[in-house]
Order: structure tokens, then sequence, then C-alpha cells
């Protein structure tokens, strides 16, 4: 059995190839390698009996491994399967050791004796190359001198070509400087060194043509290094031929591609970036920017589930640059979220620098992907997090490839910002420092890339380090984490799946709708991509399984938060959504090529559940009220009306959307501090009901804004209270928050009490009433005030409701509230016999009534069977004029 290597670095050319060798019997594909560093490694591996070398390819062209493969294992002997023909390939090809030279459009029988043959020892020479090897031998070629000048003067391009060549610099060097990718021609090489009259003589023959070209392009003497075994001229073409493959339009192409993507991304992120109200986080945010830097500083080194201060401190002078608008505020998340789409393409052209399809994929789905554009259009720092993430994959994709000081120090400074805004960020890290262990073990090409990859990874976790072992707010914050661990309030581990996944794939919004299930489209998709990265980088041997890293990324975080953290919010572990995109991709790639059918059903799936959560998250959903809800508020509030904030911790909503001079009461009462947020006490009704009397006692009304009332007042005593002691007028709703009005009764001038003596199921007595007609011109709103005084004959027995009605002339029903006599708190089974009370009702009046006579009536009735208790009781009477 002949045991065969095969080297090329496009995937088409090795399945073909292996389709082909599986007609022979006596032949076995034992490995397959992308680039030729790694064909010497597999080599020094599995020992083939030969290897079918491409000669074009990145990181290492087919020659210079060629010629490491016979120096290092002479045993293995090398069969060129190129397209290329010319005299210099031929030529370096055989002079680097290989023992046959075989072009790819040969048929499937020739390829097939050509590797017999090789491996029994027999040159094998391609027909149409075969006579150029007779001409050399009967003209072999003489090396020339070096001129002294050059034939034509280089253009500015070619001379720097010619000048980074001279300064000593490698192919990869040469090619990262000239940002020369895959795209660029292969003859592009030879016009600066026809232009210097170069020969290309054989590596190592001529050293000096490095110095003259040096000197020709304009460098000092002193400039020059010293030049490497082989001649400049050899190596601009070894350069060239190496990181060039595909033609140069579909490197422009993808350029245009990847600008289009951009383009929308950003467009989309900046839609409507101002119309939707701020939530709690966000206004926290604009508030927070406002304190000095120290007083960031303070207030985050000693508060609990507070991050470092980075965001803040960026915040701060954002909003001194550019204002605190919710379109300025949110700016500058919206650009970092469409800079991750540019920074998506460029970590995946690091990654697979052929897999033009794949990166253009993933990058499009980052674009419109829902939870991204979410966080884009959020005052708050994950979209930057999210950014600075990928900046440290970019680096230690880098990092793998060359691991150099500058390198290692780029990835190092993009951790550092990235755990200085978030705590989190220490997961991907985590991932890193995983990923570079397990890559270590795979390759093992000795200790320094392993200590220098582990070393960074270290270094990038020690400010954070030094930051959690000694603020106080985070030795608070993880003393609660701590003992949450592998819970999570409740929630089975399958139940937080499905919240984290929903918020991941369709959007991490607060109130989701039923169709939020259609993430899950991404799923399978996500689960075959990962098989086949996976299995490509098996099956190729591949020197760097990035595979392995997309797979960490996206599933390390998710069993993390599944099984210790169940607390953890989608936003922070954003950063997996580009590798999560890029499984989807590498799925949708996949089964493309298969048949573009196939294709278009696996694309749609991504784009489905990317259309409906873009279209749920600009149309119906809503991330907060309070700006309508201050809105109106600032149009109904009297100058002398008292307003209290019965969340207090959402005082700094109320600060950003209120005017600066108003003033606040807070239930419980509190001091509240001017930038931060404020973890309230319950509220204790026996001090909370003499702040409400002095609050009615001084002004005329009070405005209760009410939002996570169960924070601090489970029990809901202060809108029971203030219903019981004075006229509540109305409530009204914003998603989010309520504002309810409650008029004093200290500051009512109702019309002369009424004696009733009405006795209601031989229980409970009304014994008189009064009424007011109360209106504020300015806001067009009016409404009757009524008090109702009851007695206890007895304990009542069941909890009876009065309703308040307003008839027309024609006796029909214009307006009507129901509720308890005296209000929620003390419904009448609280009461006892001898109770004396008083209750306060409030019936706004509709507008637009016509003139004429209008009663006002109460009556009682059983909640319980609906059963009226008696006839309805007339209170007053008013002409509407």
């Amino acid at each position: 059995m002949i045991r065969v290597l095969l080297c090329d670095d496009q995937p088409i050319v090795t399945e073909g190839i292996q389709v082909i060798l599986r007609q022979a019997s006596d032949l076995e594909v034992v490995g397959i390698a992308n680039d030729g560093a790694e064909a010497v490694e597999w080599v020094a591996r599995l020992h083939p009996d030969v290897v079918l070398m491409d000669l074009r390819m990145p990181v290492m062209n087919g020659i210079q491994a060629t010629q490491q493969i016979r120096q290092q294992h002479p045993d293995t002997r090398v069969l060129v399967l190129t397209t290329y023909d010319e005299d210099e390939w031929v030529f370096d090809a055989i002079r680097a050791g290989a023992s046959g030279y075989l072009l790819k459009d040969a048929p499937r029988e020739q390829i097939i004796a050509a590797i017999r043959g090789t491996a029994a020892g027999v040159t094998h020479v391609d027909p149409k190359v075969a006579g150029k090897l007779f001409t050399y031998i009967a003209q072999p070629g003489q090396q020339s001198a070096p001129p002294t000048s050059f034939a034509v003067d280089p253009n500015p391009r070619e001379r720097e070509i010619l000048g980074l060549l001279a300064e000593g610099l490698s192919n990869a060097e040469i090619a990262d400087r000239l940002f020369l990718v895959q795209g660029h021609h292969s003859k592009l090489h030879q016009q600066p060194l026809h232009k210097t009259g170069c020969n290309r003589p054989h590596p190592g023959r001529d050293p000096g043509v490095t110095v003259w070209i040096g000197e020709a392009a304009g460098l000092a003497p002193a400039s020059l290094q010293k030049p490497r075994p082989w001649s400049a001229c050899s190596r601009i073409d070894v350069t060239m031929q190496t990181d060039i493959r595909v033609p140069r339009s579909s490197y422009k192409t993808e350029w245009w591609l990847i600008l289009a993507i951009l383009a929308g991304g950003t467009l989309l992120r900046l839609w409507a970036l101002g119309d939707k109200g701020l939530g709690y986080d966000e206004a926290a945010t604009a508030l927070m920017a406002r304190a000095s830097l120290g007083e960031i500083l303070t207030f985050h080194w000693n508060a609990g589930f507070e991050h470092p201060p980075l965001w803040q401190w960026t915040m701060h002078l954002w909003s001194t640059l550019f204002g605190q608008s919710e379109f300025s505020l949110r700016l500058l998340p919206a650009l970092m979220g469409a800079l991750s789409i540019a920074l998506t393409w460029a970590w995946l052209r690091a990654l697979w620098p052929h897999q033009t399809a794949l990166r253009l994929s993933a990058a499009g789905l980052v674009a419109i992907s829902p939870v991204l554009v979410y966080y884009s259009q959020e005052a708050r720092m994950y979209a930057i997090v999210l950014a600075l993430a990928l900046c440290s994959l970019w680096g230690a994709a880098l990092l793998v490839h060359r691991p150099r000081a500058r390198t290692a120090m780029a990835f190092v400074v993009a951790n550092w910002l990235m755990t200085g805004f978030h705590y989190y960020a220490i997961l991907l890290i985590g991932v890193e420092g995983l990923f570079f262990l397990l890559l270590a073990l795979w390759q093992r090409k000795g200790w320094r890339p392993p200590v220098l990859w582990i070393g960074c990874t270290v270094v990038s976790l020690v400010p954070i380090a030094l930051w959690m072992a000694f603020a106080p707010g985070f030795r608070a914050t993880i003393g609660v984490i701590g003992g949450d661990v592998g819970g999570g309030a409740g929630l089975s581990a399958l139940q937080f799946f499905d919240g984290l996944w929903r918020d991941l794939s369709f959007g991490g919004i607060r109130w989701q709708p039923p169709s939020a299930a259609l993430g899950y489209l991404l799923l399978a998709p996500a689960l075959l991509g990962m098989v086949v990265l996976i299995i490509q980088d098996w099956r190729s041997k591949a020197a760097t399984p990035w595979s392995w890293l997309i797979t960490l990324i996206v599933v390390a975080p998710l069993v993390i938060s599944v099984t210790l953290f169940r607390m953890l919010a989608a936003r922070y572990v954003l950063f997996i959504m580009p590798a999560l995109y890029t499984l989807v991709a590498a799925a949708v790639v996949w089964l493309w090529r298969r048949h573009w059918v196939i294709g278009v059903i696996a694309l749609a799936f991504p784009l489905a559940a990317a259309a409906i959560g873009l279209t749920y998250y600009f149309g119906p959903y809503l991330k907060s009220e309070y700006r309508e809800m201050t809105q109106f508020l600032r149009q109904e509030r009297s100058p002398d009306d008292a307003v209290m904030l019965y969340a207090p911790r959402q005082h700094l909503l109320a600060k950003y959307y209120l005017p600066a001079d108003w003033t606040y009461a807070t239930a419980p009462q509190i001091t509240l501090p001017p930038y931060w947020p404020v973890t309230a006490p319950h509220v204790v009704p026996e001090e909370m009901d003499g702040q409400i009397q002095d609050l009615l006692a001084a002004h005329p009304a009070l405005w209760l804004i009410v939002t996570a009332q169960d924070e601090v007042d489970p029990g809901e005593f202060v809108p029971k209270y203030l219903t019981a002691v004075s006229f509540k007028d109305d409530c009204w709703a914003w998603l989010d928050v309520q504002l309810c009005h409650f008029v004093s009764p200290q500051h009512a001038q109702l019309d002369s009490p009424v004696q009733q003596d009405i006795l209601f199921n031989d229980e409970f007595r009304l014994e008189q009433s009064a009424a007011a007609l109360i209106g504020d011109a300015a806001i067009g709103r009016r409404y009757m005030l009524v008090e109702l005084d009851w007695l206890a004959e007895k304990k009542p027995s069941a909890d009876y409701r009065v309703t308040l009605r307003l008839l027309d002339p024609a006796g029909q029903v214009v307006a009507q509230r129901d509720d308890f006599p005296i209000g929620p708190l003390l419904p009448p089974t609280t009461w006892n016999e001898g109770d004396a009370k008083p209750g306060y009702m409030a019936l706004p009046l509709p507008g637009g009534l016509p003139a004429g006579e209008y009663r006002l009536v109460a009556g009682v009735y059983d909640p319980n069977s609906g059963a009226e208790l008696g006839d309805a009781v007339e209170i007053g009477k008013f002409r509407w004029e």
C-alpha cells in the first residue's frame, strides 16, 4: 500500500484527487495539508511514501516545503502537481528535491501512474515541461552579476516592494506590510524584478543582489539587513507566489461586498436611534456620566454589582463632547456595533483566509442580528465589549500565526480594555486560554509559542484580578453570586437555557412575544456548522484547528451559564454571537455547495429569525415609556402638587426626563443620591402613613409614580393607603410605569354635607355624603370628588363594593367608578362593630358632555353575587352648561 499525503490549499482540488485515488486499491490518502508548513508537519507525523505537492500556497509554498521535506525525511518522495509550467517553477521544484513534476490537467490514469512510479523511485515529468528540462540541460543558464542601474525606472509601488525586500522582511512580513492577501495576480511580482534586470538567480548563489536592490530602491546602506540565504530576486518571487491565489477582481469584489454589508448594518443600527425612551439602565448611564471621574471611580470601587469604571469614564467624556440626548447617548454603542461587523470579517479572514463565502456570510448575519442591533441601540457597555472581544479574538489569531511582541501586546491591551468595561469578559479570556492549551498539545511545536500564549492570557487577567481582590464592591457582589451557584431564582436548567437562547437568537429584549421561539431556527444550522468545521479541520489535519476555538466560544459560556450561574443575562455572554453566526454561516455555505436550493433553504432559517426579531424590535417593542409618562406629568401637574417616587431606584429616569428643579418624596423615605442608583429598604407602614399625611396636608394633590412596586412594597401599602385617605382621581399606565393622581381632602372645598342615614344589609350605614365638582380649565380635565361617611352597625359579612355613577337627564350612566368603601387597605370584612370611617372617591367626567342636569348616585353591591343591597342613593345634582 502506497501512503499518499495531499498538499493543496484548494479543498475542491484535494476532494477531486481523493476521488481519483480511490480507484486505485494500492493507494491510500493518509492526510491533507492546506499549505507547505502543514505538509512539513504532517510528513513528520505520518511518514507518507509520496507527497502530492502544489506549488503556490499560503504560509509556505511548495518549493520551500519540498526542500524541507527532502532534507528532513529523505525516504519521502515529493511529486509536484500544479498548474504552472513556467521555467522557474519547474527548475526550482527539481532543485528543491522533487521526484517528479505533473500538471493538474493530466489524465487521472497518468496521475495514478506517476504516484506509483514516484513511490518506486522513478522520476516522472509531464511531457509538456520535459522539453524545458532538455533545453535547460543543453544550454545551462549563467549566473548574472547584479546590474548597476534599473533598466526601467520602477514606479513608487514597485520601489516600495524592493525597499521592503532589502530591509530583510520575510515572505509573510512583506505580504502583511503591503496588504497582499488572496486576490492578487501572480504576474505582479515580475515587473519590479524585470526593471532591476535581475535574472532570478538560484537561492543562495548571489546574496549581493539584496544589497544592490536596497541601494537602487533609495535605501541608505545602514538600513539594510543582512541578506537571507536566498537572493532578493528569489525572495520577492516566493513572497508574491505564496500568499496569492484568487484573481484580483475577486479580491475587489469581496471588499465591495463587505463595505455594502457594513453600510447596511450601520444604517440599521442608526435607524430610529433616538425614537424609543430610555430604560432604567440607560438613564443610570446618563446621570452617572454627569459625575466627575473621581466620583465615578469611588462609586464603582465601593458599590456592589457595578463593573469597573471604564464604561462610565468613557460616557463622561462622550457626554461632555456630544451631550446627553437619547440619540447621542446611543450613538457610541451604535458605532461600536457597526464596527463589530467589520471586526467579525477581519477575524474570520485571519482564521480562514480562503473561506471568502464563510466570512462574508457570517458578517452579514452579524449585521442583521436582532440581539446585536438591540444592544447597539442601548446606552450601555455591551456593544463596546463585543467590539473589544472581537479585537481580542483577532489578536489571538495573529498571536498563533505570528507570535511577536507587538502582537502579544495588542492582544493583552484588548483584554485589559475589555475587562475594564465588564467583569464577564473573563469568560472569553478563559476560553482563549483553554484553546491555547489545546493547540499546544495538538501542534507540539516546542515550548516557546505555548509559553507566549499562556503568558499573554495570564497577563491579560492581572488588572481585573487586582480590582477584584481589593474592591469592596466586588467582594459584596461575589458573595451574592457565590451563594447562587447552580441556583437561578428557581429556574430549571432547561427553562434558563430556553430564555437565554431566545434572548441571544431573537433579541435580548424585556417583553418578548411568543414569536421569540423562532430563535430556535438558528439551533439546527449552528449544530450542523459546528460538525462541518470540526470534520473539515480533522480531515485536513489542520495545523491550527480553528473550529475548536469557535466551538469553545459558543459552548463553554452557555454550559457555564446553565450549570453554574443561571442569574446571568444574555448580554453578559454577548461575545458568543459572532462565533454562533459563524457556525450558522458554515452550515449554509456547506449546504449551498451541495446544491444551491438546499443552501437557500438553510439561509432562510437565520433570515426568518432576524426579520421577525427586527420587525418586532423596530415595531411594537418599547424599552420603557417613562418618557411618555413624564411628558404627561409635566402637562398635568400643578406647581404646588407633590411627586412621590414609589420605587426610588427609578429616580434616575425621573431626573433625566423631569425638570431639574423638581423635588421628590420617596416611598420609603430615603435620601436620593445625585447620580447613583439606590437600593431602598421595604416600606414600613407605621412610618409611611405619617409621611403621606404630611404631604397631603402640605400639597393639594399627590402624583405617585409607580414602577416595580414589589421591589420596596410587596403589600402595596402606599397606593392602598392613599386610596383610603384621599380622593383617588385616576391612574394611567405606560407599559412598565404607572402614574396615579390623589387629591388631598384637606385642600378640597366640598359642598355642605348631606345627611343620608341609610342602612345596607343591616350591617353598615351611610351616615352622610358631600360632593364637589373640581376642574382645571388649563388641562381640560374635570372630576367629581365625593366623601361618604360610613358606620359599621355590626361586622360586615362580605367585602362589599360601592358604585358611584353619573346619570344624564335621560337616566343613562355616563361615568362610573367602583371601589371598596374606604379602599382596598381596609375592606369591609376588616371592620369591627362601631367603626366609623370616611371614604373618598373621585369620579372623572368624560369630555364633551352635553348641557343639562346630571345626577350623582351611589349604591352598594356584593361582588360575589353581583346583587345590589337596596336602591341607589342620590348624592347630589349639578347642571352642566
